[in-house]
């Protein structure tokens, strides 16, 4: 996809051989067959410093992960992420970083912040192993209707600005 046609990156991550924690990777594996116009999909164990270079080309970016929750019909959560002063980790490691540091980084490396939303997935269980629970899998289909609608309204969005 050329510079100019990618406006939205989707980052899904999370470890998927930690039960409901791998949430964010098997949306973002669903949304890459969307093949929505304008976006690109990235799937990921963790967010590494690395991944700033995909951000700076990009003007959207949607963070997909999941929350501990304590509660069974706990809801998915979209929104965006505030401007911060600073990064968000005193000392952000080599190979982790929360979707602010990654922001700031792209900003501070590359000349470019894209505006950023973080979609919180809630999960449950984080033991060994690959199956999701109940209530995570129910989570993921309304994730991904609010995915949808949060896309196609970004890129509508996008649209008007260009004309």
């Amino acid at each position: 996809m050329a510079r100019a046609d990618r406006k939205h990156l989707v980052i899904g991550y999370g470890n998927e051989l930690r039960g409901d924690d791998g949430a964010g990777c098997r949306i973002g594996r669903t949304v890459e067959h969307w093949a929505h116009p304008g976006t690109q999909v990235l799937v990921t164990h963790q967010l590494m410093p690395e991944l700033a270079a995909a951000l700076a080309e990009v003007r959207i970016a949607t963070f997909i992960d999941v929350y501990p929750a304590d509660q069974p019909r706990a809801p998915v959560n979209l929104y965006r992420i505030v401007r911060p002063h600073g990064l968000t980790s005193e000392h952000p490691g080599p190979h982790t970083c929360q979707p602010e540091d990654l922001l700031n980084l792209t900003e501070q490396v590359y000349g470019n912040r894209p505006v950023g939303w973080v979609l919180a997935v809630p999960a449950h269980d984080f033991s060994i192993g690959e199956q999701l629970t109940p209530s995570t899998t129910r989570a993921i289909q309304d994730a991904l209707m609010l995915l949808r609608i949060h896309l196609d309204t970004m890129a509508l969005a996008e649209d008007k600005e260009l004309m």
